[in-house]
């Protein structure tokens, strides 16, 4: 559960055709299965998530200030390697498809700033708006039983 963006996946370049409110799914639900397995699933302007188990237990997350959310059963190189292979991100990598594994654990992703998706792979780069400097970054991240 949480109250962000939503019930669809946004990101801050992709996000007015979503709206604030709480939204509850189970982890599997949040995974895009796109042709070419890639980054997705993630929340906008999450103010706080919870994780429950089947039993109600569980964990909440809030922060200073509002969250890109992300959780599945993949990491971020499960995607990766499922559709590459060869040095990582060099010369001789030959793109293929082997089948996703979920695993039993949540892979959770909590991030501040998410530069714009764009088009860049097919068309422009994202807007200046939507790009965000490299720079030193404080913030708090709160977490307590789910109540």
């Amino acid at each position: 559960r949480y109250y962000g963006r939503g019930p669809e996946e946004n990101a801050v370049d992709r996000a007015r055709s979503q709206f604030l409110g709480v939204y509850e799914a189970d982890v599997d639900a949040l995974f895009v299965d796109y042709v070419r397995p890639q980054d997705n699933g993630y929340k906008g302007e999450v103010r706080w998530v919870e994780f429950r188990d089947a039993a109600g237990k569980g964990v909440r997350f809030t922060a200073s200030e509002p969250l890109f959310v992300q959780a599945l059963h993949y990491t971020a190189d499960d995607l990766d390697r499922s559709r590459h292979r060869g040095p990582a991100f060099g010369v001789g990598e030959r793109r293929f498809r082997s089948p996703l594994v979920p695993r039993d654990e949540v892979c959770l992703n909590l991030d501040i700033r998410q530069c714009g998706l764009g088009g860049a792979s097919c068309g422009p780069r994202p807007l200046d708006e939507h790009l965000f400097p490299i720079r030193p970054e404080a913030w708090t991240v709160r977490i307590e039983p789910a109540r």
